[in-house]
């Protein structure tokens, strides 16, 4: 008998995809058969611990709990803002020449600037906004936010 029956909120389509989903009160769990899971969309650090107790809650009665590691954050995803509008062309002119990171611009396939730096990686929008992506605290996502705003103040 597989977990679908066991527990009516896991789900797997192995032909789907190769994880299986738990749902969880505010947020699903993909789980790999490594035993691997990810918890994408946390919003919160408060909300880990939480997760990590209604995931061993779910698995009580099937697996041995203490073999559930706590999840760790391994990519922070925030959006920050400029305050005022980007020629993301002018803008990928100016990086590629002044610049040693990793710049793509291709707006035919996708719509922002692409930046790779050595804390993370952002993409940047016409409207100014930014995505920061990459880091594992908060500390690193304030240095990445602060260095991609020094990178297009100086462009």
């Amino acid at each position: 008998m597989g977990l679908t029956h066991t527990l009516p909120e896991f789900s797997y389509d192995p032909e789907g995809y190769h994880g299986g989903y738990l749902k969880l009160t505010r947020y699903t769990v993909t789980i790999y058969s490594s035993g691997k899971y990810i918890i994408p969309g946390v919003k919160t650090f408060e909300d880990i611990d939480s997760n990590h107790q209604e995931l061993i809650e779910s698995f009580r009665n099937i697996l041995y709990t203490s073999l559930i590691q706590k999840a760790e954050i391994e990519n922070m995803v925030a959006c920050s803002t400029t305050g005022y509008e980007l020629n993301l062309s002018k803008l990928y002119t100016n990086l590629a020449l002044n610049t040693d990171y990793e710049i793509s611009y291709e707006p035919e396939v996708f719509p922002g600037l692409c930046i790779k730096t050595e804390i993370g990686s952002s993409n940047i929008y016409r409207n100014g906004k930014h995505l920061l992506l990459g880091t594992k605290d908060m500390n690193g996502l304030n240095n990445l936010d602060s260095l991609i705003k020094t990178i297009l103040e100086s462009c």
